[in-house]
């Protein structure tokens, strides 16, 4: 729907390309990343329901080096980014003083076409399905430098084929003249919790504000998030559009049977199915990690809680935690751990854990878990929280807003025991139960 509203209003634009097909470029900044992200997950479903409608989709991308004039090496070099030796200072602080010089006359990415030279199948599940792919120098760097010191965005251009729309998936200072540019803005997270991230709040704010006043369209994920930007950022709420979040799993992993779901689990890591709890993402301040460690431990539940995800930033307490109790997992038999840690798991194996989980402190709403999984939810600037979101799947529990561990842990027999009531069947497996662990409720919130 949001796609459709904005292609009818660059039909208003005058440009000349066909009325049933727009062209719609998406920023790569998450994209790159080899591990990915959740904006990158959003970014390729994004791209992807864009093409299903019809539409020519671009996606530009950075590299730390000068794109070759040779379209091959420009191809080569593309995928070749990840393995580039280390510029010396000098030509570093060189190329960022001319790069800084260009950008106030604005940027053209150069264009990467895909022979086929190159064999790609490995990166298949990261880049977006396209029609056009860009490149630039330290695009997304300069970016942030150049509206550091001017307070503006870099214009990009494309040529003989400019889009109709240009969207970043995240908040960038770049724009593209005669074009609808449109931010999406995941949440506000670090002006409400300004202590768990690691952004420079003042040019943060600064970037917000200018988005929120520049933007032709801002898309969000919650709710809470919409009200947020509305309130905070003074948007008209009419040029907000809240498209929840999208998950993008292969039918063949949701649709294993149960059976080779739970051989993969004993043999991969000894767990049982339904016998362990889960918390996947990175271990930093707004994940709220250490309080679910210590509520877990303090609640002297009878299975494992397997963490997955990697080392983020700010978190000395938590890896401190964490390093001690597996040291002391370690001396255990394996059959008696309580601590489970996997620092990286492919989409296969998450949707193996996910699926087997009796309960998980991640992605509400996920179409791979089974109907009565608990699903720890997040809340105040969380895309979760809002009654009114689609329904979810199965049992809930908020965890996020909890302010004391020893609350965490005295609802955490209540995930196990709403779970295997509904196991049982004699809680409906057709509703969704919310089990608040700040005021101890627990209520049914909509049939799915």
């Amino acid at each position: 729907m949001m796609i459709s509203a904005l292609v009818r209003r660059a039909d208003r634009t005058g440009s000349k390309t066909n009325t049933m097909s727009r062209r719609i470029y998406f920023d790569g900044l998450n994209l790159s990343l080899e591990r990915g992200t959740g904006i990158a997950t959003y970014t390729r479903v994004l791209a992807q329901i864009a093409r299903d409608l019809g539409h020519e989709i671009g996606v530009v991308y950075s590299l730390p080096q000068r794109p070759a004039k040779s379209p091959l090496m420009r191809e080569i070099s593309f995928f070749d980014s990840r393995d580039t030796a280390p510029v010396a200072l000098p030509k570093l602080v060189w190329n960022t003083i001319c790069d800084q010089l260009r950008s106030t006359l604005g940027v053209q990415p150069s264009e990467v076409k895909l022979t086929g030279t190159v064999i790609t199948d490995q990166f298949q599940a990261r880049l977006p399905l396209h029609d056009q792919m860009f490149v630039a120098r330290n695009l997304f760097a300069n970016a942030r430098w150049y509206f550091s010191w001017s307070g503006r965005f870099i214009d990009l251009s494309f040529g003989r084929a400019p889009p109709d729309i240009f969207h970043c998936t995240y908040q960038l200072p770049l724009r593209v003249k005669r074009a609808r540019n449109v931010y999406t803005i995941h949440d506000l997270v670090p002006l409400r919790l300004p202590y768990t991230t690691l952004d420079n709040k003042r040019q943060t704010y600064r970037l917000l504000r200018k988005i929120a006043a520049e933007a032709d369209h801002i898309v969000t994920v919650s709710e809470n998030s919409k009200r947020d930007i509305v309130q905070i950022l003074g948007v008209e709420e009419e040029r907000v559009t809240n498209t929840y979040e999208a998950v993008d799993i292969p039918r063949e992993l949701v649709e294993r049977p149960e059976d080779l779901v739970a051989e993969e689990l004993r043999g991969s890591y000894r767990l049982e199915l339904r016998g362990y709890l889960l918390f996947y993402g990175a271990l930093e301040p707004k994940k709220n990690v250490g309080r679910l460690i210590d509520a877990y431990m303090r609640s002297a539940v009878d299975i494992p809680l397997v963490i997955t995800g990697a080392v983020g930033w700010g978190n000395r307490a938590e890896a401190k935690m964490l390093e001690r109790l597996l040291a002391e997992e370690r001396a255990r038999p394996q059959s008696s751990r309580r601590i489970y840690h996997l620092e990286y798991v492919n989409l296969p194996m998450l949707v193996t854990l996910i699926r087997g989980a009796r309960a998980q402190a991640r992605c509400p709403r996920s179409p791979v878990m089974p109907p009565c999984t608990p699903i720890p939810l997040r809340s105040r600037t969380s895309p979760w929280q809002s009654r009114q979101s689609p329904p979810m799947t199965g049992c809930a529990a908020n965890c996020r807003g909890a302010a004391e561990p020893r609350r965490v842990c005295f609802r955490s027999h209540a995930i196990a025991s709403v779970s295997r009531r509904s196991t049982s069947g004699s809680v409906s497996a057709r509703s969704a139960y919310v089990i608040n662990f700040v005021d101890a409720s627990a209520e049914p919130v909509m049939p799915t």
